[in-house]
């Protein structure tokens, strides 16, 4: 299994309509067998001096590699990354095997 955190630091311009054009596009991902969840949200954290001004999360959990290779090539996915490209300041991958 895979669990796949992107650490997203947005712009003050990006509008809740695109945010939830984000989610729409990673919701429609769902339907990629393997997939176990996906949660996409905004940082709510009692300590936000500690969130290095990232500000919205995708937390995703795979059964294997060979899911998030699929996944990294979905059309959804792809236009996620495109809407979001106008809006990040900054991102953070990681990945860890469990």
């Amino acid at each position: 299994m895979i669990k796949h955190v992107v650490l997203y630091k947005f712009k003050d311009t990006i509008s809740q309509d695109t945010i939830n054009d984000i989610i729409e596009k990673f919701n429609n991902c769902r339907s990629l067998e393997g997939i176990i969840d996906i949660q996409f949200g905004d940082n709510c954290s009692l300590k936000k001096h500690l969130d290095h001004g990232f500000n919205y999360g995708l937390f995703m959990t795979f059964e294997n590699a060979e899911i998030v290779k699929k996944y990294n090539e979905l059309e959804n996915h792809k236009k996620a990354q495109e809407i979001m490209k106008e809006y990040q300041e900054d991102l953070l991958v990681f990945d860890i095997e469990c």
